[in-house]
């Protein structure tokens, strides 16, 4: 699980499209007091 939330985020900083399993790690891992924020950001890209 740790290993896929890196991965995730890596692709996030490189600016790729993230499936939505990779999007739920990564606000897992992020938590839920930055999801609001996080999903702002995620569409904007």
């Amino acid at each position: 699980l740790e290993e896929n939330a890196q991965k995730a985020f890596t692709k996030y900083e490189r600016g790729e499209n993230l499936s939505m399993e990779e999007f739920r790690l990564l606000v897992e891992r992020i938590g839920s007091l930055n999801y609001e924020k996080f999903v702002i950001l995620w569409l904007n890209l």
